[in-house]
């Protein structure tokens, strides 16, 4: 069965998906600091930086990552000085990670930097596509990013 001229495969959707991955891991790599983090670090410092402290157990479940394997990646974050623990005030078993100033700076650097990228980038697109890119990434947002 011939698939229809405009539609992607589910597999090229996916192909696609990993290509901006790459160049954006690798966009982001080339800023001297974020080089001595590990992309699991790297990603784990982002999340709390937008979505605000983490306990431990969501990091875990957020990336598919084995408690041990999260504890370890923020010990090393904390050492780096880009995140702490804190233990809750209502249930001292409970550990939040917050990030630092240091983790903050780092991060919004980051984020200048992707928006001064993405703005060149628009720069060269014709307002009809810019419109049909925002419409196709608010869709993929609804349908497979779930707010943890």
């Amino acid at each position: 069965m011939k698939k229809p001229e405009n539609n992607m495969t589910p597999r090229e959707i996916f192909e696609t998906l990993f290509d901006l991955t790459r160049v954006f891991t690798k966009y982001f790599y080339e800023q001297v600091e974020i080089g001595e983090l590990k992309t699991a670090e790297f990603f784990i410092m982002l999340l709390v930086h937008f979505k605000g402290p983490k306990k431990m157990h969501e990091l875990a479940d957020a990336f598919n990552m084995t408690r041990a394997n999260t504890t370890i990646l923020v010990d090393n974050m904390e050492k780096k000085g880009y995140l702490e623990r804190e233990r809750s005030n209502e249930d001292r078993r409970v550990v939040y990670v917050h990030i630092t100033k240091k983790g903050k700076k780092l991060c919004e650097s980051i984020v200048d930097n992707f928006s001064n990228m993405v703005a060149d980038f628009l720069a060269r697109v014709p307002k009809d596509d810019i419109e049909v890119i925002e419409d196709a990434f608010g869709r993929l947002t609804k349908l497979f990013v779930r707010e943890n």
